[in-house]
């Protein structure tokens, strides 16, 4: 009888119990008595509940509640029963004209975002049901193991009556624990309205005790049963998940232990320092010996210092003397910069002068340096050397160079513009770089002795070009550039580039003047403004130009005067002479034609050398019948000017155009002939030529001047290149290598001046193999008269200097080389 009144007892209560699963959400569901939730609602642990971002609201029908997103629902908009007036539209929880944000209007809705929008997933009017999820704009359930039961959503990790699959009921009084029906170890998990809270999901909802809930994103439930809180997964200590701890030296970023800046991941050893990890230095596995230490990357002797990619004992360097980038002009002696007493003060190849107490460089100290990288290439176009024998090279390089103690990187993938100062030993000083996004190209340098100024010109191919703060914008292909930094620091005094030059502006050459101002040759086709009454005009092909810039009392520059000449000519090279007036020499192949002064091509370009005098009037122009190109140039100044320039030829040349007896040149068939030839700087009339014997049975191949040099006791000496073989003089004999092996050759060779000379005095070469080359491009000399060649090579490259050894790095890499010639 008991049994029979409980039963109509409970069905009685029956219909109470469903329309309170309606009005509260929070009753039970799925109880032994099969209740359910009403459409719209899931059952999660147990309880009716909305999905997540929608609020439980009072529905079209009496005692019934629907789940809706307060922020676009129009019939709730911002809370519940808050309907908008017909017309408008619910625009993040309230009434609007519009939407905002380019939200799409979906039944007097705001919808702004489809991939997680419950009543318009993927498009309008799409609502998910069956307690889905909208999920990158699809209906899908979720949960640890998500299923679908009956046309709802259910967890198969804990749901007790589809544990694991749909249909498997656990037993009275079992849990579902990760789909398997099992006693729930209420030591360890909690244990809310019957169900284990065992996975993560459910441990976000009941997390410490039942019906306390994780809010927010990233968020977890870490920690053990009596310990667990809400925790950040974007912390150092709980990366991703709850206990991943970022090791030393790294942080969390996105969930993900990352490195920090400056550290790297190196596989066993977490994230490394590799400025200072000996075992990973520079890069992961890169050990450093028992006597090295990792210094910047780099593994070197305990007590020296990294300076820019190379390791340096600071205890006795003449650059670093103490710390990198200290230069001393006496000795550096235990890091201090000190007057030297004798040899021993000094280190390595320099000796002690003591009337100065300096350690120098004396004649006879020979060395050559390179520049190497691990990508790109530079190549060396022009040196000059001071009082003191620091040297400077000018030239251009791409990707990244190390020269002695400097690294410089080139914007981009572009080719930059170097300037490289070295000390009488060869040790680098500094080196300064310009550049922007393309060719850019640093050709030819002067040196100003009287204030300790070097001047560089060449030109650019970037978009923009800077220099000491001010940019210059490129008017067409190739631009000019032209400045003065300090001999002390490298630092930019002043530049200018032409205000207008649509084509191709090449500058070839530079020189000072006495006073100190600038003439720069080269070439221009189309119409180029120096500024000022400084314009040239376009001209079929390109043309010869010599532009003068001028200094004032200060350090301010201003275009002086320009000067075209010639229908398809270039300059290559100026030289100063007597009373500033200037000298300049290169290529043409149709005229020469300056005021009158007129020279007419024979060949298919042929050589001209021609002197202005300081206000940019022509005197004379000279030239060659036959090919030939005059490289470089050089002046000794005096009462009477003498002029030497150098170059080189093909086949048979006479030098003279407007001579009655001209100087014959007789190239080898089929290749190049280098020259050296000397003119009168008042008649502009060729004295006397030397050359290689290439007509001789000894010489093959091509030969080529490229720099030239007056130094000491009337001496002259020549930088170029070869191949195969060249005869200078009985006895003096250059071999590029065997057969097969013969790619050019970097040389210096030297003679001396006189009414007519016959013999090479001493000639000297690089060598290389396996295919290998280089070319000298520069030549100067020191007060002890020794010699510097700059250039570049190929693969590999060796000086005749004990050690000179070296492997191109990148495809083509700078030297510098100082040797004594007797």
């Amino acid at each position: 009888m008991r049994r029979i009144l409980w039963f109509l007892f409970s069905l009685a209560l029956l219909p109470l119990m469903v329309v309170s699963c309606y009005l509260d959400v929070s009753i039970q569901c799925d109880d032994a008595a099969g209740l359910s939730c009403a459409t719209g609602f899931v059952c999660q642990d147990n309880r009716c509940v909305c999905p997540t971002e929608q609020t439980a609201c009072p529905g079209t029908q009496a005692n019934t509640k629907e789940c809706v997103n307060l922020n676009s629902n129009p019939s709730h908009c911002g809370s519940c029963g808050a309907l908008c007036q017909s017309g408008l539209v619910c625009n993040a929880g309230k009434c609007s004209t519009s939407c905002s944000d380019g939200g799409t209007v979906c039944d007097g809705a705001c919808v702004s975002d489809f991939q997680t929008n419950n009543e318009h997933c993927g498009k309008c009017g799409n609502k998910c049901e069956g307690g889905k999820q909208c999920v990158s704009g699809t209906c899908e359930c979720t949960g640890t193991k998500p299923g679908t039961c009956d046309n709802v959503c259910v967890d198969l990790a804990n749901d007790t009556k589809h544990c694991g699959a749909c249909g498997k009921a656990c037993s009275a009084g079992q849990a579902c624990v990760n789909g398997n029906c099992g006693t729930c170890d209420e030591s360890v998990f909690l244990r809310c309205d019957g169900t284990c809270i065992s996975t993560p999901d459910l441990k976000l909802k009941h997390c410490g005790k039942c019906n306390t809930a994780c809010t927010g994103t990233d968020v977890a439930c870490c920690g053990d049963k009596d310990t667990q809180a809400c925790l950040s997964l974007t912390t150092d200590d709980n990366c991703g998940a709850c206990g991943n701890k970022c090791s030393a030296g790294s942080k969390c970023v996105d969930k993900k232990c990352a490195c920090d800046n400056g550290f790297t991941a190196c596989a066993g050893d977490g994230c490394v320092d590799v400025k200072k990890d000996a075992k990973h230095c520079g890069a992961c596995g890169v050990a450093c010996g028992s006597s090295e230490d990792c210094v910047d990357g780099k593994c070197c002797s305990k007590g020296s210092l990294n300076c820019g990619g190379v390791c340096i004992d600071v205890q006795t360097s003449l650059s670093h003397c103490g710390d990198c980038n200290t230069p001393c002009d006496k000795a550096c002696v235990s890091g201090s910069c000190k007057a030297c007493t004798d040899d021993t003060s000094c280190a390595g190849k320099y000796t002690c002068n003591t009337g100065t107490g300096a350690c120098e460089c004396a004649k006879g100290c020979d060395w050559a340096i390179q520049s190497s990288g691990e990508k790109g290439s530079s190549k060396a176009n022009g040196i000059v050397v001071d009082d003191k024998n620091n040297s400077y090279i000018v030239g251009t390089f791409s990707g990244n160079g190390i020269f002695g103690s400097q690294k410089i990187e080139s914007r981009k993938t572009s080719k930059d513009i170097f300037l490289l100062k070295l000390n009488a030993g060869g040790d680098v000083v500094w080196v300064k770089t310009w550049g922007g996004d393309a060719l850019d190209e640093g050709k030819a340098i002067a040196i100003n002795k009287a204030n300790d100024t070097i001047a560089i010109t060449g030109s650019f191919a970037s978009a923009e070009l800077t220099l000491k703060g001010t940019t210059y914008t490129n008017q067409g292909n190739q631009d000019i550039f032209v400045m003065t930094v300090k001999a002390s620091d490298g630092s930019v005094i002043w530049s200018s580039s032409p205000l207008k030059g649509a084509g191709n502006d090449y500058a070839n050459g530079i020189a000072f003047n006495s006073n100190g101002d600038i003439i720069i040759t080269g070439s221009h086709k189309e119409a180029v403004e120096f500024g000022g009454t400084s314009k040239l005009p376009a001209n079929t092909n390109r043309s010869l130009y010599l532009a003068k810039y001028l200094k004032d009392m200060a350090t301010n520059w201003s275009p002086s005067w320009a000067q075209s000449a010639g229908i398809d000519s270039e300059g290559h090279a100026v030289a100063i002479g007597s009373n500033d007036s200037i000298y300049v020499t290169g290529s043409f192949s149709e005229n020469f034609d300056q005021n009158g002064v007129k020279l007419t091509s024979t060949g298919s370009s042929d050589l001209f050398v021609a002197k202005f005098n300081n206000v940019g009037e022509v005197q004379w122009a000279e030239g060659s019948l036959g090919t030939a190109t005059g490289l470089t140039i050089a002046v000794k100044a005096g009462s009477t000017d003498q002029v030497f320039l150098a170059g080189n030829y093909q086949g048979g040349v006479g030098l003279g155009i407007n001579a009655s007896s001209k100087l014959n040149l007789n190239g080898p068939t089929g290749a190049f002939g280098a020259f050296v030839a000397k003119l009168d700087g008042d008649k502009g009339t060729f004295t006397w030529k030397m050359t290689p014997k290439n007509d001789d049975s000894a010489s093959t191949g091509s030969s080529s001047f490229t720099g030239l040099v007056l130094y000491g006791n009337d001496e002259i000496a020549v930088t170029g290149y070869f191949n195969k073989t060249v005869k200078f003089s009985d006895g003096i004999t250059l071999k590029a290598g065997t057969a097969g092996d013969e790619g050019d050759r970097s040389f210096i060779a030297n003679f001396k001046d006189g009414s007519s000379p016959s013999a090479w005095q001493a000639a000297k070469q690089a060598t290389s193999t396996d295919q290998g080359a280089s070319r000298g491009h520069g030549i100067a000399a020191d007060s002890q008269q020794s010699l510097y060649s700059a250039g570049y090579f190929s693969k590999n490259i060796t000086f005749p200097i004990s050690g000179a050894g070296y492997s191109a790095l990148g495809s083509e890499d700078s030297f510098v080389w100082k040797d004594t010639l007797p």
